[in-house]
C-alpha cells in the first residue's frame, strides 16, 4: 500500500503493494500561495494611473504588462507576474 501527499497536505491511499518510493523534500514542503493584487492596489503600485490607464496597458500587447485574471466581475493580477514584468522593464 502507497500513501502520497499532496502539495494541500491532503494523504492518498494507494493499493499497490510494495515498498513507498521515496518523497521528494521538494514535495513535502508547502508550496507558497500566490498574492493576487485588486485593480485599486496594481493602481497604486504604478503611482496612482487611472483605470483606463491599466486598461491600455493590458491591450497594448507590444508593452507585455500581465493580463488579469477575472473573479467575479473583478480583475486581479498575480504579483509574481507583476514583479516579472517589472524586473523585464529594467532589463531593457
Amino acid at each position: 500500500m502507497t500513501v502520497q501527499i499532496d502539495s494541500v497536505g491532503r494523504s492518498e491511499v494507494g493499493s499497490r503493494v510494495g515498498s513507498v518510493p521515496p518523497v521528494n523534500e521538494a514535495q513535502r514542503k508547502p508550496q507558497p500561495q500566490n498574492v493576487y493584487l485588486s485593480r485599486t492596489q496594481v493602481r497604486q503600485r504604478y503611482g496612482g494611473v487611472t483605470r483606463v490607464t491599466i486598461y491600455r496597458w493590458v491591450k497594448n500587447e507590444a508593452l507585455g504588462f500581465p493580463k488579469p485574471i477575472t473573479i467575479c466581475a473583478r480583475d486581479y493580477w498575480a504579483l509574481s507576474d507583476l514583479e516579472a514584468f517589472e524586473r523585464s522593464k529594467k532589463a531593457a
